[in-house]
């Protein structure tokens, strides 16, 4: 992910004819994520994940204390308290601990 400060120098750079090759290389960036945020023009919105991690605590309660939870559940859960994200977010952004807990209860039944 490029920060707010990198998009702004990408930006100055490439006003100034450098190629977006030669900014990635400055910026310690794949050249792939340069074009892609230079033809977009902005860099994503942080808002969505910050969504998320302010309802990661009760993720974690509910993943432990239950074996299985839906995604679809959890999300409906979630919208309860008043979680405004999308479900697509959602699961993105908390794959990796959803995976924490389903490999946690399979070491616990073995």
């Amino acid at each position: 992910m490029i920060t707010m400060d990198q998009f702004e120098h990408a930006t100055t750079l490439h006003n100034q004819g450098y190629t977006e090759k030669e900014i990635a290389s400055q910026l310690g960036l794949k050249c792939k994520s340069i074009a892609y945020y230079l033809k977009k023009g902005k860099v994503p919105d942080k808002r969505k994940i910050k969504l998320v991690t302010e309802y990661l605590p009760e993720i974690e309660k509910i993943l432990s204390q239950k074996k299985q939870i839906n995604l679809d559940d959890l999300y409906t859960h979630l919208t309860t308290l008043g979680y405004a994200g999308s479900i697509r977010t959602l699961r993105r952004e908390t794959v990796d601990i959803r995976k924490k807990f389903k490999n946690k209860s399979k070491v616990q039944s073995i």
